[in-house]
């Protein structure tokens, strides 16, 4: 497996990532069971796989996630998960509902924190006033 620098973070991740949504979300549309997910996960550490992206959106894939990295050393993987501006109510979401979001999700990985937590689905001229409303609160979440 080739490794690179994701972005920035100075996080060293898999070329290769493990996304679980799509349209089977994880297997969650196509029947699939926690034990053959836990296979796949399993199956793509073992080939070097790192990097794991969900979202909160994608069915009950953060808990499979959570579920199949049970056991396995935090430090040798990496999850990025996503909170949508735009769901649950549109445009006007606080900070506050971020921060819960975050605390979900980071119950559901059965995990105490992500590598990486993207604010999902910003139009452009949006950019500008998220940041400036939920930089500070991720900034407080990563202390």
């Amino acid at each position: 497996m080739q490794y690179r620098t994701l972005g920035k973070t100075g996080i060293r991740v898999s070329l290769a990532g493990f996304g679980t949504g799509g349209p089977s979300q994880f297997g969650q549309h196509k029947g699939l069971e926690q034990r053959q997910q836990t296979a796949l996960v399993r199956r793509c550490l073992e080939l070097g796989v790192n990097l794991f992206d969900t979202h909160e959106g994608y069915g009950d894939s953060e808990r499979i996630l959570g579920k199949a990295l049970r056991g396995v050393p935090r430090d040798s993987y990496h999850v990025v998960t996503k909170w949508s501006y735009h769901s649950g109510g549109g445009v006007g979401r606080d900070a506050q509902a971020f921060a819960h979001s975050v605390e979900r999700s980071l119950t559901r990985l059965d995990t105490d924190y992500v590598d990486v937590m993207m604010i999902h689905g910003i139009l452009a001229a949006e950019y500008d006033s998220v940041i400036e409303r939920f930089l500070p609160t991720l900034e407080r979440l990563c202390e």
